[in-house]
């Protein structure tokens, strides 16, 4: 795999920022209104909620006001991209296709345990919802992701330990 660029001075170059938030030096995740940011910040902002002091609205909170650094709203901050899901239009951050974690989740733990057909199969059906159903939705996905689920979902459903409940 070639490089993009020749040398260590070219790669700090281009890829290495000082954080507008923090001021911390290394790769940055994003440009933002407010400069280039780092990974943790830009996950921090884009696990912020509330009503923004802009404009009222209960939104996604990633941006900062110049005059005192309170969150604002991405609109109001003059954010050029969204942040919205496209499957479920919650604010956050995004992975895959842009989706929100939770969107995300589902989609991988349907792939999951699909049992050839597109479907859940039957018996993990319970099983799907809880993990769908999480509190922390990238716990669960950090899980789905993982080998051992992976090897886990590929079972026979007999050897998975789990018992279909009566109604």
């Amino acid at each position: 795999m070639d490089r993009p660029y020749a040398t260590a001075e070219q790669y700090e170059r281009w890829f290495i920022r000082d954080c507008a938030r923090c001021g911390r030096r290394g790769n940055f995740a994003a440009r933002w209104p407010d400069g280039h940011v780092c990974r943790t910040c830009h996950d921090r902002a884009l696990r912020t909620h509330g009503r923004c002091p802009g404009c009222g609205h209960e939104r996604l909170l990633a941006g900062l006001r110049p005059a005192d650094q309170e969150p604002i709203c991405t609109s109001c901050a003059g954010f050029s991209s969204s942040h919205a899901c496209v499957e479920c239009g919650q604010e956050g951050k995004l992975h895959a296709g842009r989706r929100c974690t939770r969107c995300t989740l589902a989609r991988r733990v349907a792939e999951l345990l699909d049992d050839g057909t597109g479907r859940i199969r039957l018996e993990l059906a319970p099983l799907a919802e809880l993990l769908a159903s999480m509190d922390n939705p990238l716990s669960g996905l950090a899980w789905v992701s993982s080998r051992r689920a992976f090897r886990w979902s590929r079972r026979p459903a007999a050897g998975l330990g789990l018992r279909r409940t009566s109604n």
